[in-house]
């Protein structure tokens, strides 16, 4: 994790794939919820279909959206966490969601 990820504190982590490419991330709930969450992806003009799911499934789904024409959800792992994993539904296929991190590692949470 790069020095200006450290100091934003919203981003948890961020999974790349040996060539450097975004594979998913994790960003800390608190500071975002589904609304902030939703809010941000709106803005990204690659993003489509947003879903957002107010009751938690097993499954830990919060949202569901089209990213450059993939499917992407933002899951509470363990539907109990204090983050939010945002990647691939199909872990077989995959765009760089490098744009997409930087969205958030850029944002300034709402207060």
């Amino acid at each position: 994790m790069n020095t200006k990820t450290k100091k934003l504190g919203w981003i948890r982590s961020c999974q790349r794939r040996p060539d450097g490419s975004v594979y998913a991330f994790t960003v800390v709930a608190s500071y975002f919820g589904r609304t902030g969450m939703r809010s941000v992806l709106k803005e990204d003009p690659d993003v489509s279909d947003i879903v957002m799911f107010w009751r938690r499934g097993r499954d830990g789904v919060r949202l569901r959206f089209q990213y450059r024409g993939e499917s992407l959800a933002v899951l509470e792992p363990y539907n109990d966490s204090s983050d939010y994993w945002i990647g691939p539904e199909d872990e077989r296929d995959s765009h760089d969601l490098s744009d997409l991190f930087s969205r958030f590692e850029n944002r300034v949470p709402d207060d």
